[in-house]
């Protein structure tokens, strides 16, 4: 049954939906190479719609305001980021100008893309990971379809400008291991967001605008920039979507303290934070936990996503995220000791 036969009959309960959609991801799950990785991705994204009605008809989404957070998320990113009215749009299209590269543009794209390609690939298998083996809630579920559709649209068109067969490459290389195996460590939705999306995702709110900034200043054509563009503001919403979650999910209790603490400080072991030396590399690596110390102090989901915001947009303008080092560092310091010592 085609997704458009699901959404016209009422009948079809969502829990079907979701039957074929971990079916669908399952092999995307395993960490490795998929040949039919695009299809499956698309399809789960098809999917998504029919879920959201679906569900909405049967009154799994818990009261109207979460209703309506979970739009699809480049809807959200595009309104948080470019104040634009995007009443009526599926999703961010990357139908952009997808001439293969040559010659200048391809050598200075695919050195700032290597590690961006390989980073698209473990977030699919990651979303497909968390959409087979994690109790998520129905709202989640529906943006983990969405997460995932929009990966595979970056790695796409990744893989569309620079020629890539990604059959010939790892799918999740050894420097990425950690990653994913902070991933399948993974017991419960709140530890899923806020080690991808809080913690990775704000590495890469910040990484992927000022790749934007860097082509642009290398003087690659315009294109190749937007496109660039289109995957810098869905990442920053991706960033944004996990500390929306980790609000909700977070019930305020000592033991859900002790937990935050002990899975920001599993990635920590992981992913060791660099010096506080000024470079673009620990501005970046030390903004997540800049964050999750605002989420501690003010467990104020509107300011952080203020926060996401301008930091992407300064990265996209100069380079960084425009917060002074001196407070940046006194933050993310500040959350690096209270996950040493609650953990």
């Amino acid at each position: 049954m085609i997704v458009e036969e699901m959404i016209a009959d009422k009948t079809i309960p969502s829990t079907t939906i979701l039957e074929q959609v971990r079916n669908l991801a399952q092999p995307l799950a395993s960490g490795h190479y998929v040949e039919d990785w695009d299809t499956r991705s698309f399809e789960i994204g098809r999917l998504s719609d029919a879920y959201s009605l679906l569900a909405k008809e049967n009154g799994h989404w818990a009261n109207t305001t979460e209703v309506a957070a979970v739009r699809p998320l480049s809807v959200t990113a595009s309104r948080y980021l470019d104040n634009e009215s995007t009443t009526g749009q599926a999703r961010l299209s990357m139908n952009f100008d997808f001439t293969l590269l040559d010659g200048e543009d391809y050598r200075v794209v695919s050195k700032a893309a290597a590690r961006l390609d390989s980073a698209e690939k473990i977030v699919i298998s990651s979303a497909a990971y968390a959409l087979c083996y994690l109790d998520n809630p129905p709202e989640l579920t529906l943006e983990l379809m969405n997460l995932l559709y929009e990966e595979a649209l970056h790695l796409e068109a990744i893989g569309r400008l620079l020629g890539i067969d990604h059959s010939e490459r790892e799918w999740i290389p050894e420097d990425r291991l950690g990653n994913w195996e902070l991933v399948r460590g993974c017991t419960s939705p709140l530890e899923y967001m806020v080690i991808e999306h809080c913690l990775y995702e704000g590495r890469g709110t910040i990484a992927s605008a000022e790749g934007a900034y860097q082509l642009e200043r290398a003087g690659v054509s315009s294109p190749v920039v937007a496109v660039m563009d289109a995957i810098a503001r869905q990442e920053a919403n991706h960033n944004i979507s996990g500390f929306r979650w980790l609000r909700l999910l977070d019930r305020g209790r000592a033991e859900d303290d002790a937990a935050l603490a002990s899975t920001v400080r599993r990635f920590v072991e992981v992913e060791p934070v660099p010096d506080a030396d000024g470079s673009d590399a620990s501005l970046r690596k030390h903004f997540p936990f800049f964050l999750i110390q605002v989420y501690r102090d003010t467990g104020d989901f509107r300011l952080l996503k203020e926060h996401i915001v301008a930091a992407s947009r300064n990265a996209r303008r100069a380079g960084g995220p425009g917060i002074a080092p001196e407070e940046l560092y006194r933050q993310s310091e500040k959350a690096l000791a209270w996950c040493s010592v609650t953990a």
